[in-house]
């Protein structure tokens, strides 16, 4: 019997493109949800793009 094991079986979040983790915060900027920079009492802050620009930025999601 020859039985070989597929061992990636299951899709893991390093084989993901990062543009499923790309969500477009308005017309001019895009937020990569993998690529927190930080946190604090406030909210957190991720890795960002102005899409206008072309420069990379820090977003920060206030916690409420």
């Amino acid at each position: 019997m020859d039985s070989k094991v597929n061992s990636k079986s299951s899709t893991s979040d390093k084989d993901l493109p990062s543009s499923e983790y790309e969500i477009p915060i308005s017309d001019n900027f895009k937020l990569n949800a993998k690529r927190k920079l930080g946190s604090g009492a406030f909210g957190d802050i991720y890795y960002g793009i102005n899409l206008k620009l072309k420069e990379e930025v820090a977003i920060k999601l206030v916690k409420f």
